[in-house]
């Protein structure tokens, strides 16, 4: 987010060359495009500081002109005397966009977050820049500055209504679960079975597509490894990870088939299946939950309010109340997270006895 606008003046809000009348006199022409453009930025409520190395008749008539929120005139050092300046002011370069022209700009340019050169910079200050504009200094810059910002804050601010739109999505299926005691209970009761599997040397099956399958990865690195603190490892599998199984199973049958053979090879009574899926209609995670009851393991399918599955003696369901796959997986990670600290404090409290 962009809190301060940097302009040089001399080869920005002029073109850099000078009139001189037949007395001597120098004179500098004025863009009053800029001047109604400098308007307009004002209204983005960014600060504006004029940081020139004039000092001069000329740039104290642009400041009373333009009337910047700062003004700094006589500059020789930019960079030190920005850096000072955002130390007083509690700014940082990334808070900064600066618009100059020559050579005493480079440094301020390189150092802030975004970086403007007119069409008559020098080649050193274009190589530098952010933008380089198509009109010269004196031309309308303020008003291409002015759109560059406006179209910046523009896109920051839709960014953070959409982040916002995703918080409250998610908290709105945080307050269904809250009041959902019956998904509790069910969750509960998947984390005795998967403890009691566990307690018996039984394996813990995981599986799971796209998204999914990192989901069953992790859950299988907290069980295997530890999610907090220093236990024995439990046994668990992620069908997702051997590429040549998959590979070989999805070539020689089907990709239908690439869980349920794995558990025919590998699953056993007792033994849990943990399916994860966002919508449950995926036909391997259906057969892998088929092959898995027939073998009579204990299925706990991870999913949403869009699952067709029901319960059944064993078959546990743990339905997210939403349809939005984003949604789904982060609230899945929660669970699982919750599974697994649950799991982790029974079998350390066994240790520990």
């Amino acid at each position: 987010m962009i809190k301060l606008i940097v302009f040089d003046i001399d080869g920005v809000l002029t073109d850099g060359s000078y009139l001189i009348d037949t007395k001597g006199n120098e004179f500098k022409k004025i863009n009053f495009k800029d001047l109604d453009s400098f308007t307009k930025l004002k209204q983005l409520n960014i600060d504006i500081l004029f940081l020139t190395g004039e000092k001069n008749y000329i740039s104290k008539y642009f400041y009373k002109k333009f009337q910047p929120t700062y003004f700094i005139d006589g500059a020789k050092d930019k960079i030190k005397i920005l850096k000072d300046f955002c130390t007083s002011n509690n700014l940082k370069f990334d808070d900064i966009c600066y618009i100059g022209d020559g050579k005493n700009d480079i440094d301020c340019m390189k150092k802030c977050k975004i970086s403007i050169a007119p069409l008559n910079a020098i080649t050193e200050v274009k190589n530098v820049a952010n933008y380089n504009l198509n009109i010269k200094g004196g031309d309308g810059v303020v008003y291409e500055v002015y759109n560059i910002i406006k179209n910046i804050t523009t896109s920051s601010n839709n960014d953070l209504k959409q982040f916002n739109k995703i918080i409250n999505e998610h908290n709105e299926i945080l307050r269904k679960i809250w009041n959902d005691d019956i998904l509790k209970q069910k969750i509960d009761l998947a984390i005795n079975i998967i403890k009691s599997s566990l307690k018996n040397k039984k394996m813990i099956l995981v599986c799971g597509n796209g998204g999914s399958a990192a989901d069953a990865q992790h859950f299988v690195a907290e069980l295997v490894s530890k999610f907090n603190y220093d236990r024995k490892s439990l046994g668990a599998i992620a069908l997702t990870t051997n590429s040549s199984i998959l590979t070989s199973i999805g070539n020689d049958y089907d990709f239908d088939n690439i869980f349920k053979r794995q558990i025919e090879g590998l699953g056993k009574e007792n033994d849990v299946l943990i399916a994860i899926s966002t919508s449950g209609n995926s036909t391997n995670i259906k057969l892998a939950i088929e092959e898995a009851i027939k073998r009579n393991m204990k299925v706990i399918l991870l999913t949403s309010e869009i699952c067709n599955y029901k319960d059944d003696k064993n078959l546990i369901i743990l339905k997210v109340p939403s349809e939005k796959t984003p949604r789904i997986q982060e609230i899945h990670i929660m669970i699982i997270h919750y599974i697994c600290e649950i799991i982790e404090k029974y079998f350390l409290k066994e240790k520990n006895e």
